[in-house]
């Protein structure tokens, strides 16, 4: 993998939990990598001896072949824009950003591989309900529904919440950014997303500046019909169990993908039963070693990444024709 590289360097933009997970998924997929990380803020997640300051110059002077940029969504367009200059394939962790405007000022013109961080997608769970869904072996879907949530007190046990990304707004933080994995998988599976009606608010008593909670309808484009395959979405901040799950409802059946556990039951009205196709809790977890391995072989190979740009961008306008449709007490939005 990457064999047309003699020396692969990395540079991490960010230091926090998911950098780590990063560094620590690069040093056992090539346990040669040379690896830095940049960052603005004091951290002691990772190894101080890999730690350089934040500074355009000294990132460029590294030379790295492969960047993954983890930095909070507001920043990361021009740090981004700096290493694709410098030919620099690279990683930006969802979302692309945290505006439409800015995520399209990134310069993809150079041919340099630009992957965006939507991890489920190499659920291999995630992957068996597509596999089921193309397949239409229970016939027309009538109805999709999909939750997404959990308590923000318990995400980082490590730090107050009132401090972190996701509750702080000039940080790109709030559920539809932050849970737009949901917005991206529903896309990749299901086709474009066309139109919107959103409610967002607070509703819980988090200290947040944020909106904890989003129930989105949305209507997506399908495959040889004129009709919108209608989906549901509930996303939230503030449940006591961690929760994520997608429910497609069928002709002839029912699939049910539980992200948690990475297991996908079955419903079959020809049997009368449910049956489990798929169970891994680890599947998740595993996603982002497979997911760094497509972005190796995407570079080997000289082909594009997936998600990619414009994938992002596509999460993006939703997100903000969301809150378009909210600020219109949830009247229908369409998505250009």
């Amino acid at each position: 993998m990457c064999s047309g590289i003699i020396r692969i360097k990395l540079i991490i933009i960010g230091s926090g939990s998911i950098s780590k997970k990063h560094s620590s998924i690069a040093r056992k997929v090539l346990p040669d990598i040379e690896i830095k990380v940049a960052s603005r803020t004091k951290s002691n997640v990772l190894d101080k001896s890999s730690k350089i300051p934040y500074d355009i110059e000294e990132i460029i002077d590294f030379k790295p072949t492969i960047g993954i940029v983890a930095n909070p969504a507001p920043f990361h367009i021009e740090i981004a824009n700096e290493l694709l200059r410098n030919d620099c394939n690279i990683i930006i962790e969802k979302p692309i950003s945290n505006n439409l405007t800015d995520a399209c000022k990134l310069d993809i013109q150079r041919g340099n591989i630009v992957q965006i961080g939507y991890n489920l997608r190499f659920c291999k769970s995630l992957q068996m309900l597509k596999d089921y869904v193309d397949s239409k072996k229970l016939g027309k879907i009538f109805s999709v529904r999909c939750e997404v949530g959990q308590n923000l007190m318990y995400w980082r046990k490590d730090r107050d919440y009132r401090s972190s990304v996701t509750a702080n707004r000039n940080l790109g933080g709030g559920v539809l950014l932050e849970l737009s994995h949901e917005l991206d998988y529903l896309s990749w599976i299901f086709g474009p997303c066309k139109w919107v009606r959103a409610w967002i608010g607070n509703v819980s008593d988090l200290e947040v500046d944020v909106e904890d909670s989003a129930n989105l309808i949305l209507g997506m484009t399908q495959k040889n019909t004129d009709k919108d395959l209608i989906c549901s979405l509930n996303m939230d901040f503030f449940r006591q169990e961690q929760h994520r799950s997608c429910t497609v409802i069928c002709e002839y059946g029912t699939i049910k993908w539980n992200g948690c556990l990475g297991m996908v039951k079955i419903y079959s009205k020809e049997t009368g039963f449910w049956k489990t196709t798929f169970s891994d809790i680890s599947d998740v977890e595993q996603s982002y070693s497979r997911q760094f391995k497509s972005f190796l072989n995407n570079i080997d190979k000289d082909q594009p990444a997936t998600p990619n740009v414009q994938d992002g961008i596509n999460v993006l306008k939703i997100i903000e024709s969301s809150h378009e449709s909210s600020s219109q007490y949830g009247n229908q939005v369409t998505i250009n």
